[in-house]
């Protein structure tokens, strides 16, 4: 059994279904993006933006384990969002795998929730330019032994 990550998609426009996933490792993101490119090979009217749009959505169905069923904040032991993602009973859960979350992920998530999907996979499996500014503002000059 390994550990996941739960979020719940709670804000206002939101389908309120919670996600369990987990975040994948380098050599999955490289099958994703590799499979995703040879896909197109070839293909001189395809986007750059539906590239990347194509292997966040693999990465996504990837990464993510279960899904609850929508949970409203006042449903959920009458705590507020604001205190965190709170428990959802376990009947509430379905677990997942990427082809059948691929099949129905549209019919899951609406709009805003796609959108946050989206940028958590970044967030788990992308630096940002400040990140890596930051991490190289670090950077030490020493001797080859």
């Amino acid at each position: 059994m390994s550990e996941l990550s739960q979020i719940h998609l709670r804000l206002k426009g939101m389908s309120g279904r919670a996600i369990r996933y987990r975040p994948l490792s380098a050599s999955e993101v490289d099958a994703i993006e590799v499979a995703e490119e040879r896909a197109i090979a070839g293909n001189k009217d395809t986007l750059v933006s539906e590239v990347r749009r194509n292997i966040a959505m693999t990465g996504l169905c990837s990464m993510i384990k279960a899904v609850s069923e929508p949970c409203t904040p006042e449903k959920l032991a009458g705590r507020p969002a604001s205190e965190g993602v709170p428990e959802i009973a376990p009947a509430k859960w379905r677990s997942v795998d990427g082809m059948v979350l691929k099949l129905e992920f549209a019919t899951l998530f609406n709009a805003r929730d796609t959108a946050a999907l989206v940028k958590l996979y970044h967030a788990e499996h992308s630096i940002s330019a400040d990140e890596v500014e930051s991490l190289f503002a670090g950077k030490v000059s020493v001797l080859e032994d």
